[in-house]
């Protein structure tokens, strides 16, 4: 069967934003999400909010599993991190 998972990096249009996702997931302790890991998250969510270029959770949930090879648990933390700051952005975004 052929992998057709996109590349997550691909998928994110701003080159900071991008940067700072790469940060994440080359950190070789990333499936701890040490605070220190959540914050350099946070920071790509932020980044990638502001310029209209966050990909979409599941995407990235699929990616962490399938090409990262996370844990379902550790994945699962992430689409959730991605989803609940992205309501956060969104409701500021309105006010």
């Amino acid at each position: 069967m052929l992998d057709t998972t996109p590349d997550i990096l691909a998928l994110i249009s701003d080159d900071e934003a991008r940067q700072r996702m790469e940060l994440f997931l080359r950190n070789p302790n990333r499936q701890s999400l040490h605070p220190s890991d959540i914050e350099q998250l946070d920071r790509a969510i932020i980044t990638a909010h502001r310029a209209s270029a966050l990909p979409d959770a599941t995407e990235v949930h699929e990616y962490l599993k399938q090409d990262a090879r996370w844990s379902e648990s550790s994945a699962e933390r992430v689409y959730n991190h991605i989803n609940v700051g992205k309501l956060i952005l969104d409701l500021q975004r309105r006010m």
